[in-house]
């Protein structure tokens, strides 16, 4: 064998020794590789069944808040009613009351009169006694008028009492439910302040300083309120949403919170797309 010979079979040798450890080096990374895919793959699925669970637990929960808010609510809507109810009874048999007063005052004032004429009448007895005898009956009728009347007015009395024990009882059962309003952060229209009034207006005002501030020709005397949203239209193009953050009467303004194109002056601002999903559990 000749020195080139030789020369070109220990090159071979190197580069088969070179190629062999490189082999080795890239079937070690693809393994590695794959594993830890696969482990980040089961990792992923185990966390995406958790999410997925406690997002159904949470809807659950959100639902059955938002029954026991409009089940509380109607219950002291009714309590109010009833209550406005028993105020007109009671006005009512008061105003009753006193005038079974007034008639029995009027009765007991006609007997004082006929007992003096009945005084006045027993000088004469002989020439009157017939009248006499009709003044007695009408006397002992007018009696039983008020005997029958001061029962009436006792009956009323009682009525009344009644009444009014009721009243206090609602009165006592109503502050409970205020407490409980009041410990859950609630009022008679926290149902509703978050719900816009059915309303369409413009952009008439879009900020070049702030991104995404824009004005509306709508303001409180149109029922709006901070927190209230609307959808901005382009013609047939919907370009976002908006939520309002200052109120005036006539005008208001707010910021994009969500934006699909550019705001520009007289697009169309309405609330009507939004009242279709807003008492959904994701409304806010």
């Amino acid at each position: 064998m000749t020195l080139l010979g030789k020369i070109m079979t220990f090159v071979v040798l190197i580069m088969s020794i070179a190629f062999g450890v490189l082999g080795m080096m890239v079937y070690a990374s693809h393994r590695n590789w794959k594993d830890a895919a696969q482990n980040l793959k089961a990792e992923y699925t185990a966390n995406k069944a958790v999410l997925d669970q406690q997002k159904v637990r949470i809807g659950n929960l959100n639902t059955v808040i938002k029954q026991e808010k409009v089940a509380r609510a109607q219950v002291i809507s009714n309590l109010y009613a009833e209550r406005d109810g028993l105020e007109t009874d009671r006005n009512s048999l008061t105003t009753e009351r006193n005038n079974l007063r007034g008639q029995a005052s009027d009765l007991q004032e006609r007997l004082a009169q006929s007992t003096k004429r009945v005084g006045d009448l027993d000088s004469e007895i002989n020439k009157l006694r017939a009248e006499k005898i009709a003044l007695i009956e009408s006397i002992q009728n007018a009696q039983g008028n008020v005997v029958k009347l001061i029962d009436e007015i006792h009956q009323t009395d009682y009525t009344k009492e009644t009444f009014r024990e009721r009243a206090e009882q609602l009165a006592r059962d109503i502050a409970d439910y205020e407490r409980v309003m009041v410990a859950f952060n609630l009022n008679k229209n926290s149902l509703t302040d978050f719900i816009p009034p059915a309303v369409d207006g413009q952009v008439t005002g879009v900020s070049r300083k702030a991104k995404g501030m824009v004005e509306i020709s709508l303001g409180s005397n149109d029922g709006l309120k901070a927190g209230h949203q609307f959808d901005v239209l382009r013609g047939s193009i919907y370009v976002g949403r908006m939520k309002l953050t200052d109120v005036y009467p006539n005008t208001a303004g707010g910021i994009m919170i969500l934006q699909d194109s550019p705001v520009r002056v007289n697009d169309k601002v309405t609330t009507r797309m939004l009242l279709k999903d807003k008492y959904s559990v994701s409304a806010k």
